[in-house]
């Protein structure tokens, strides 16, 4: 992702703006899936109590 941003911006079809976003948007579903991965690592220990 990184190196697609940056080949963009040096071809100028991204803005500095742009590139933000996508750094942080990338950022925030990173965090996301690795709390996901935390929570379905737990679900067999749940499962095993009903």
């Amino acid at each position: 992702m990184l190196g697609l941003l940056i080949y963009f911006y040096s071809e100028r079809k991204v803005t500095i703006g742009d590139f933000a976003f996508i750094l942080t948007l990338s950022v925030a579903m990173i965090n996301n899936v690795w709390l996901l991965a935390a929570e379905l690592v737990k679900l067999p220990e749940i499962l095993g109590e009903i």
